[in-house]
């Protein structure tokens, strides 16, 4: 993997480079539901793949959790992993326990099936798990999410910078709009936290209020978008194959 000012590079994919990425996520309970997202159109149309770990049932158990993660690695082929245990507090299925979350994510990062892990900023003892995850050779998003509201513009960037300090190779934002000027506030902050920021960014408006955010994000320097199989893993998510054509469109003519 290789990390620029405004690229992150891993698997050939050149995240922050041209069109913005797009990622679909996987929320599969058990590996039959894991083969049949891996299997779907959607994938297709993915430049990168996100395991949600935390819709994975019996997630502790390491046998389950191997079976799927050497799965998805196969399946993926050259597509870069994202291994994601989103907690209850930020709109996850995994109801967060400090030593469990480090421990699962540190197993992971060792496995060497994933490439970048993202871990939620707001946890307990980030810095050092990010330290050690990326000693593996395991990039890091650095996320938050509130599925409540959109904080002003320097709360957000703060977030930014927190990422960025903790080690992160990308910050993520995601929040809830309640009005189409929340949408057009998180976007400006994404444009302000490029411009005085030392990492990629990833910006999301949830819900149909911010869906905008998932097509146009990356006029604004947001640089990797999420589209949805059958299953939606974010309140506003656009199938992968419709996401595409609009992304691309956008990028063609708001280059």
């Amino acid at each position: 993997m290789k990390r620029g000012l405004t690229m992150y590079e891993t698997r050939n994919v050149r995240i922050g480079e041209g069109i913005p990425k797009i990622c679909v996520p996987i929320c599969a309970e058990n590996i039959d539901a894991c083969v049949k997202l891996m299997d779907g159109k959607e994938i297709e149309c993915a430049d990168i793949i996100e395991l949600r770990a935390d819709w994975i049932e019996n997630i502790e158990n390491k046998n389950t959790l191997d079976e799927i993660l050497k799965f998805t690695r196969k399946s993926a082929g050259e597509k870069p992993v994202i291994f994601t245990l989103r907690t209850s507090e930020e709109g996850g299925k995994f109801e967060y326990n400090a030593e469990l979350y480090c421990d699962i994510n540190m197993y992971v990062a060792q496995s060497r099936m994933v490439d970048i892990i993202d871990i939620e900023i707001e946890r307990e003892h980030i810095e050092s798990l990010i330290k050690n995850i990326k000693e593996n050779g395991v990039g890091i998003i650095g996320s938050y999410h509130n599925f409540s509201c959109t904080p002003e513009v320097d709360f957000i960037l703060e977030k930014v910078r927190c990422a960025e300090i903790y080690g992160a190779d990308i910050a993520k934002v995601a929040v809830m709009p309640k009005i189409k000027s929340d949408t057009a506030r998180l976007m400006l902050s994404i444009r302000k936290a490029e411009e005085i920021s030392n990492i990629l960014i990833i910006g999301v408006s949830m819900s149909d209020v911010g869906s905008i955010s998932r097509v146009a994000g990356g006029v604004f320097g947001s640089a990797v978008t999420f589209g949805c199989t059958d299953v939606e893993s974010a309140p506003g998510q656009i199938r992968a194959s419709e996401l595409k054509k609009a992304v691309e469109y956008i990028h063609r003519v708001c280059p």
